[in-house]
């Protein structure tokens, strides 16, 4: 008895790590099927389609993750690469992935094909949603990295709190679109610009820390 007490002391860390991740995924989950519902319903049909076609590209667009993600790890458990290195690689991702999305929101054309028939109808300003919201995602694919390093360098449980801190943020603006309505322009670059506001001040720090070393 008094061994099963002591070996579920050793383990509370692990209960405590994936009962977070389950709750933050779930959360996650959740602020997805709710963003649907919101903009399906404070939109037209046309507008709310472009968002329903951005998050559908959510999961395609992870592929500029690069697999970096995985090799991070490797580079980390083998100590072929060290915290400073890590770090290293995060922001040279984010900076990337910037310079991608400008050039995509210079060039909008280039997502023609993507967009396909679902066209933004309303001001100028709507025409943009769609590339500005590819741009976004894009560069939000830099918080998987950044979520590996921290479940690598056993800091599983700030992975969590941030994922958690993420989807109640997002719920929450949802929440205040429904009751006062939004913009297309606007719903697409305030929700798609939430997980960059969670994970670049994380970003800036390893940055200072790159600098400095």
């Amino acid at each position: 008895m008094q061994l099963s007490i002591q070996n579920i002391n050793i383990n509370n860390p692990a209960y405590l790590f994936v009962t977070t991740q389950l709750v933050g995924k779930v959360l996650i989950a959740f602020s997805q099927i709710y963003a649907i519902y919101v903009f399906s319903k404070i939109h037209q049909p046309s507008n709310a389609a472009v968002i329903v076609l951005l998050l559908g590209y959510s999961v395609w667009i992870q592929i500029f993750e690069f697999g970096v993600s995985q090799t991070l790890q490797n580079g980390l458990n083998s100590k072929a690469l060290s915290l400073n290195g890590g770090c290293t690689v995060i922001v040279g991702h984010y900076i990337l992935m910037v310079v991608l999305a400008v050039i995509l929101i210079m060039i909008p054309e280039a997502l023609d094909l993507f967009q396909g028939e679902v066209q933004a109808y309303g001001t100028q300003a709507d025409a943009l949603a769609f590339p500005i919201g590819i741009a976004l995602m894009l560069v939000s694919t830099n918080n998987v990295l950044i979520q590996r390093m921290l479940l690598v360098i056993n800091k599983g449980l700030v992975s969590s709190r941030l994922l958690i801190f993420q989807a109640t943020l997002s719920i929450s603006v949802l929440s205040f679109f429904q009751l006062r309505g939004a913009a297309l322009l606007e719903s697409v670059v305030i929700y798609l610009a939430l997980p960059l506001l969670v994970y670049t001040p994380l970003v800036l720090k390893f940055g200072v820390r790159v600098w400095r070393k």
